[in-house]
């Protein structure tokens, strides 16, 4: 190699090739260190053998049914497992509860952050501004960073802001109605198959603008989105391709491979430049507003809190541009798979309709906030996200090594005496599968893959009486890790649930609804219904009107 160098005349090449050897070479030092670090103190663990040098197992999640293959790997290796990913990359599969709480709960929540391939694709979503100090946006953000997003968005989302915007969600609902309606009584048919997937997401879409930033996107008027509600129709219900499934594969290990050139790249460019436009419209308006007591959207109640005046046009299309994608398509398939559930349950659907409706006025605040004021639509909402998360896993990376605690021991090996604590080296890729740990038969019962809302209230009564009579409970917790937990809990969580009871209330009591089509899970952006068989996300349900 060194006679080759010699033989090189131009200088500069000569240093070039050295260089490039060197850094070769620094990284296949570092790579191969990684591998023995990884091996020798995860190797001991169990899991499945990876069908692929190339992909890993990475093709087998991919292509099996939705979070289907994780509830297989933890019947058969535990609450702690590995697999290995593209290129042999190591991934250490956790759904021990104490492990859990300790990854994302509150004092080490920052030790273990989003992997660099997680937020560099939360990066893509925002307009990236010079004059913003906090950068990126709180989903991207890290450390104290984070800590000042959250700070900074609070008030927008605490319970006195949510209550006063409670009345845009009855309205969007009741606007959904106007429109099923007209359609119903233009029809011979008593019922019709509507999609219920597309008017979700307007409902949600339309809520979000206007609770938001005043912003009506009129998607319930429109037969055909435009602007960026047909943008996020595109890119949120993606199919399955092979691209997208090397993009998933590979972003963790490279995750450069997110600026290659690309549709979905294209499709972010637009959703920023559509988001940025609607910002320069109601910039203005949220500064000149005056104080008031309420009704203020989430863009006013921020401008308000700008004590330090760093806000701005491009500081809060980022923030709504990373608020619309954590919230709307994930509150919109709430809603579905909710209307779904009821459509193959009509007596659970007829209970719950009598609840609803045991009051005609519109529901407030405390109706649906409060689990005690209409325990079974409350049951029926967690019941929904226990059984269908809108996201499948959590993913983290361990920023240091250090020890994971466990709630049941590890079993010993011959080279590994049995424990309670797992070493996790630095740099280790850590997978949390939230449907695993909501269908823990363990914890939720033997009936833990059935709908069956009632749970939720049994679960709550037990408690009452518990802690009526003085005892500690002792029972396995029961936690819907879907808003995650800890410091980084969603933020929106209260606005969300409130937001999906209201728009359930008003169309349950107008409307009935029963299974029009077969449906299956489609992982796109999140988890969607689609009518089996076929590549779009759509959910059909025949709705006919209430007697």
């Amino acid at each position: 190699m060194f006679k080759f160098l010699a033989a090189v005349p131009q200088l500069w090449l000569r240093v070039l090739i050295e260089v490039g050897i060197s850094f070769a070479a620094v990284f296949l030092v570092r790579l191969l260190s990684r591998k023995i670090r990884f091996r020798h103190a995860l190797g001991h663990l169990p899991g499945p053998e990876p069908p692929s040098w190339l992909w890993g197992s990475e093709w087998d999640v991919y292509v099996s049914e939705p979070g289907k293959i994780y509830l297989d790997w933890a019947e058969k290796y535990g609450r702690v497992y590995k697999f290995r990913g593209a290129l042999r990359s190591m991934m250490l599969t956790i759904t021990d509860p104490r492990a859990v709480s300790y990854v994302l709960g509150a004092e080490h929540a920052y030790d273990y952050p989003k992997p660099k391939g997680a937020r560099a694709w939360f990066k893509l979503l925002v307009i990236k501004s010079p004059l913003y100090k906090l950068g990126e946006g709180v989903l991207y953000a890290e450390g104290e960073e984070h800590a000042h997003h959250r700070r900074t968005l609070s008030p927008a989302f605490n319970l006195q802001a949510t209550r006063n915007l409670c009345s845009i969600f009855v309205d969007c609902a009741s606007k959904a109605v106007e429109k099923w309606t007209e359609e119903l009584d233009k029809s011979p048919e008593a019922s019709l198959e509507f999609d219920v997937q597309y008017w979700a997401n307007r409902i949600s879409l339309d809520t979000f603008g206007l609770a938001g930033f005043s912003h009506d996107f009129d998607t319930l008027s429109n037969k055909k989105p435009t602007g960026l509600a047909a943008v996020l129709d595109s890119l949120t219900d993606s199919n399955a391709s092979f691209s997208s499934f090397v993009l998933h594969a590979l972003l963790f290990t490279f995750p450069s491979i997110l600026k290659a050139p690309g549709r979905r790249r294209k499709m972010l460019g637009r959703a920023r430049e559509a988001m940025s436009e609607i910002t320069t419209r109601v910039w203005a308006n949220a500064k000149q507003r005056g104080e008031d007591d309420g009704g203020k959207t989430i863009l006013e109640i921020l401008v308000d809190a700008d004590s330090e005046n760093e806000l701005t046009e491009d500081a809060i299309a980022a923030e709504m541009m990373t608020l619309i994608f954590a919230g709307y398509e994930t509150t919109s398939c709430v809603i579905s798979w909710t209307l779904h559930e009821l459509s193959l349950d009509p007596s659970l659907q007829a209970r719950l309709r009598e609840e609803v409706s045991a009051n005609p006025s519109d529901p407030s605040f405390d109706d649906l906030y409060e689990d005690d004021k209409l325990p079974l639509l409350d049951a029926v909402v967690q019941e929904t996200i226990r059984l269908h998360p809108p996201i499948l896993e959590l993913h983290r990376v361990a920023a240091q090594s250090g020890t994971i605690p466990l709630s049941t021991p590890l079993p010993g090996t011959p080279g590994q005496p049995a424990s309670d604590r797992l070493f996790v080296p630095r740099g280790t890729l850590i997978a949390i599968p939230l449907n695993v740990m909501q269908r823990e038969k363990s914890v939720w019962g033997d009936d833990a893959d059935k709908f069956r809302p009632e749970r939720w209230i049994e679960y709550n009564n037990q408690r009452e009486r518990e802690k009526a009579s003085g005892k500690t409970h002792l029972g396995a917790e029961r936690r819907l890790m879907a808003f995650s937990e800890g410091k980084r809990v969603c933020i929106g969580k209260t606005f969300a649930l409130v937001e999906i009871k209201a728009v359930l209330v008003i169309l349950l009591r107008h409307f009935t609804f029963t299974k029009a089509r077969d449906i299956e899970d489609f992982v796109s952006f999140v988890v969607r219904p689609r009518v089996k068989g076929e590549k779009k996300s759509t959910l059909p349900i025949r709705v006919g009107k209430v007697v």
